[in-house]
């Protein structure tokens, strides 16, 4: 459970700029991801044939609103938005991409669908078998 606090908290803030393409042209690039997100969901399963656990429905009210943008320079800003948490969620990371692989701060992420108007991300933990699944929605 402990590696699930650590994608929850980036997903809560990212934020950026909305991507100018209509989605059916828009495919995944350094370009493409760069804008605002906001997690819309995020499932997790301890192992591959567990039940699947609702962690965006556990999260507090004032995570749920947060943001995360990946911005030029591979720099990705969390932003505790609307509601402020106590403590606060802000703060910033690096980030790159490659191919369908994105790292942000050395945790791997697969980039398992995206659009211009958002993107699911894959986590796993190749020593416990857990596995996280978020979507965020550019915003």
């Amino acid at each position: 459970m402990r590696k699930l606090l650590i994608p929850s908290a980036f997903l809560l803030m990212i934020a950026s700029s909305s991507c100018k393409k209509s989605d059916s042209n828009c495919g995944l690039s350094l370009e493409t991801l760069k804008g605002t997100y906001k997690v819309t969901a995020s499932v997790y399963k301890e192992t591959p044939t567990s039940t699947p656990v609702d962690e965006f429905a556990l999260w507090d009210a004032c995570e749920k609103d947060d943001t995360v943008t990946f911005g030029d320079a591979n720099v990705i800003t969390f932003t505790d938005a609307g509601t402020s948490c106590d403590p606060s969620g802000s703060g910033v990371a690096v980030w790159t991409l490659s191919g369908n692989t994105l790292i942000i701060d050395g945790e791997t992420y697969d980039v398992s669908s995206f659009s211009c108007s958002g993107m699911t991300i894959i986590w796993q933990d190749d020593t416990t078998d857990e596995t996280g699944t978020i979507t965020l929605k550019k915003v």
